[in-house]
């Protein structure tokens, strides 16, 4: 059984200009439809792509490379992590 799928968004779930193609938006409503999670993962951060994350209805978000991830059907931040000052030293 099937119970996440996880996808980048460029050049994979969207093209350059940050457009869901028609097939893409099907399988994401299909994936929605059979209650199956789906993980928005990019190097993008949150804010740039809440837009698409809606629209694909995702239950998870992988952004920034893996420095923040957030439930977002709830909107718990469930992990994140900064570089501090000491890190550079």
């Amino acid at each position: 059984m099937i119970r996440l799928v996880a996808t980048d968004l460029d050049g994979t779930l969207v093209d350059h200009n940050n457009f869901i193609s028609i097939d893409n938006l099907n399988a994401t409503k299909a994936i929605y439809e059979k209650n199956i999670n789906l993980a928005i993962c990019t190097g993008k951060t949150y804010s740039i792509s809440k837009d698409i994350c809606n629209k694909c209805n995702a239950s998870y978000g992988i952004f920034g490379n893996g420095t923040q991830i957030i439930n977002l059907e709830t909107g718990e931040e469930i992990y994140s992590h900064s570089l501090t000052p000491s890190d550079f030293s």
